[in-house]
């Protein structure tokens, strides 16, 4: 349980950081699609769409931006 969503944020970050699978990922840092599309690449979730949606997701949050 978490007491706030940044809780939550800030765990799934620890749980990226410290998973070798998603090391690579990190090289991106400071590109946030190419960060989505490795994470997905390492295989993140089972859905063989998973990167395209995140990415989907991704562009729709830019745009309210």
């Amino acid at each position: 349980k978490y007491y706030s969503p940044e809780d939550s944020f800030t765990d799934h970050g620890v749980f990226l950081k410290k998973n070798k699978r998603y090391k690579e990922a990190f090289q991106f840092v400071d590109d946030p699609k190419k960060f989505l599309i490795s994470i997905a690449s390492a295989g993140y979730a089972s859905d063989p769409e998973y990167g395209k949606k995140l990415l989907q997701v991704y562009s729709k949050i830019i745009n309210l931006i």
